[in-house]
């Protein structure tokens, strides 16, 4: 037990690099008591974690204490016991810095904790890798409960207050609870302002009566949740206020979760060769639109495919595999601009043509490419997509792509015949297969006439 020690200041540990600490402590199969109460350490430097906690059954109990202006190169306090039990209650936690790249937190738990922390204060404390204040990595079973605390102007790469990574966790074996506590002003470099959270199924439902205020992050300005199964409730009287996110959720995000189709699809029938615009929203679990300006998540590409259960699905998937090479052999239609790249949470399909050798309904489907980490999670809301390619119309001239393949155009006339105005139409009036100026005509709308069609033609209503 350590207690009523006022003042600790001035302390340099200056062992090996990441072995040296003030306080090593290791607990006993049948399990020992650490307790530190009523103590103040300030202004200390260690080249390793400032308290190691090592053993198999551990109690920890830190009550009415003060770290402050302690640089260490790891956690303030590294708890890699096997199981333990933690207490923090009325701790003044602030002006800490972790200085090593490759630990998390200035209180790092691994393995299975409980712990309970109620009446304290974590402020202006700073970590070069995640968890400005709190880190839970490798954890098999996690129950935490933090109540009436304050977490103010902390700062990690993820999670300026707190980071949670245990993806080994059962789902029985993990809640997090927090209740009546205020997390302000925290940053986080790339994901979750206050709170990150990298955990399968993690019920968040008991976060209660909290405030996150003016916390910001590259995603999540106050959380970030990065997994497919989220239990997070909007209906316990929480409070979110002027959070900031430069990608996406101000107040909570999570990572890519499902890509929609957004293009108005009242005609879904197209001649062959004809231009199709389709254009692509890219969201999170919450509806935002994921933004990412600064490309965190890598480069992610969207590619229409051919989902027919038939005998063109080898060749379709021979072209799309290789768009540089633009003819196939013995291959009933062709795709060309069927790739796009989200930016700024769109992706355009801008000149989408499907080219055919007879009239043929396609179903279209999308797949991903080159997202590596979140490729298998996130959902197509439109899986498939049937379109039919028909003949060119009457009007139009049927002209040879390549080989058996064709495409349709609309007759062309001169520049004088004012299309695009709305007074004329150019019509085909031979059945040459040449499309060129000679074989059509330009003919005006109803209400236009004279040359070039630039004259009204008025009604006499007498």
């Amino acid at each position: 037990m350590i207690q009523n020690m006022n003042l600790i200041i001035n302390i340099i540990c200056n062992g090996d690099s990441e072995d040296s600490s003030l306080i090593r402590f290791e607990s006993l199969k049948n399990g020992n008591t650490m307790k530190m109460y009523n103590t103040t350490i300030n202004d200390c430097i260690s080249n390793g974690a400032f308290l190691r906690i090592y053993g198999e059954n551990t109690n920890l109990a830190y009550e009415n204490i003060s770290f402050s202006n302690i640089t260490s190169f790891g956690s303030l306090i590294s708890n890699k016991s096997i199981k333990s039990n933690v207490y923090i209650n009325n701790a003044n936690i602030f002006n800490n810095t972790n200085m090593n790249i490759r630990k998390c937190g200035i209180i790092k738990n691994i393995n299975e904790v409980n712990m309970r922390v109620t009446n304290s204060k974590f402020y202006a404390n700073s970590v070069k890798n995640s968890g400005g204040s709190f880190c839970f990595i490798d954890n098999n079973k996690l129950n935490v409960t933090i109540e009436s605390s304050y977490f103010r102007n902390n700062n990690g790469i993820n999670g300026g207050a707190i980071y949670i990574n245990s993806e080994i966790l059962e789902k029985q074996n993990k809640i997090f609870s927090i209740k009546d506590t205020i997390f302000t002003d925290n940053e986080a470099k790339n994901m979750g302002g206050a709170i990150y959270v990298s955990c399968n199924e993690l019920n968040f439902k008991n976060i209660e009566n909290t405030t996150f205020l003016y916390n910001s992050a590259y995603a999540g300005g106050a959380i970030y949740i990065n997994n497919t199964n989220i239990i997070l409730s909007q209906e316990n009287k929480n409070t979110f206020i002027n959070n900031t996110a430069e990608s996406h959720g101000n107040n909570y995000a999570s990572n890519p979760y499902k890509i929609t189709l957004i293009t108005d699809l009242n005609d879904l029938t197209i001649t062959s060769g004809e231009s199709k615009y389709l254009k692509f929203q890219l969201l999170d679990y919450f509806n935002n639109t994921v933004k990412d300006f600064s490309k965190l998540y890598s480069n992610l590409i969207l590619q229409v495919i051919n989902n027919n259960n038939n005998n063109n699905n080898n060749n379709n998937n021979n072209n799309n595999n290789n768009n540089n090479n633009l003819y196939q052999k013995d291959i009933d239609y062709k795709f060309l601009g069927n790739k796009c790249f989200f930016s700024q949470g769109y992706c355009d399909l801008n000149n989408f043509k499907i080219y055919v050798s007879n009239p043929i309904s396609i179903n279209l489907s999308f797949a991903l490419e080159s997202y590596n980490q979140h490729k298998d999670i996130i959902n197509m809301e439109t899986q498939n997509l049937k379109i039919n390619v028909s003949n060119c119309k009457e009007n139009q001239y049927k002209l040879k792509f390549h080989k058996n393949l064709f495409y349709c155009e609309d007759p062309v006339c001169s520049n004088d015949c004012p299309i695009n105005e709305g007074k004329a139409s150019c019509q085909k009036i031979s059945n040459d297969k040449k499309n060129s100026i000679s074989n059509n005509l330009c003919i005006c709308l109803p209400g236009w006439i004279g040359e070039h069609c630039r004259n009204k033609n008025f009604v006499n209503m007498k």
